[in-house]
């Protein structure tokens, strides 16, 4: 049983339930890994999948994350989990001085007067649009980000997580 309850900044909950074990992973098996991993470990792995397709400059998970990875099969279905709410890509077009907490942070290095083009998700966009500052555009990607996440579990990203 794998339950994700969340009441900041409003509710979110799920429950998946397997009556058996061996069919808990399920749809196509996209690899194997060896050791739990969560947090920021997750998050730069979310952030990886959105931005590499889409050659852009940064990415943003924001929040807490709503799933981790547990030692054993990566299935197809497990990338769903991770986004049980069906977001879409979208990358930000953002000067470098218009960024703000968390980005800013980030790219505070970065040349003020230059656009970036930061991937995040549609709903990011419109709860943290205090952490984006002024956006110039916004590009929709036409993906899901269980399907940029699907792409890269395939293009051997899940290595990293295995001895």
């Amino acid at each position: 049983m794998i339950l994700h309850f969340q009441g900041w900044p409003h509710v979110h909950a799920y429950l998946r339930l397997s009556r058996e074990p061996q069919r808990q992973h399920v749809g196509e098996a996209l690899g194997e890994i060896t050791t739990l991993v969560e947090g920021e470990r997750v998050r730069t792995f979310m952030e990886a999948a959105m931005q590499q397709p889409f050659a852009a400059e940064g990415a943003f998970m924001p929040g807490l994350l709503p799933a981790r990875f547990v030692p054993g099969p990566v299935t197809t279905g497990t990338m769903y989990s991770f986004d049980p709410f069906a977001n879409q890509v979208v990358i930000a077009h953002v000067r470098g001085d218009q960024l703000r907490g968390t980005l800013q942070k980030r790219f505070g290095g970065t040349d003020p007067s230059e656009p970036y083009r930061l991937a995040t998700t549609d709903y990011a966009l419109e709860e943290y649009a205090d952490v984006f500052g002024p956006i110039e555009r916004v590009e929709n990607t036409g993906m899901l980000l269980r399907d940029v996440l699907i792409d890269h579990a395939r293009s051997g990203a899940l290595h990293q997580f295995s001895a």
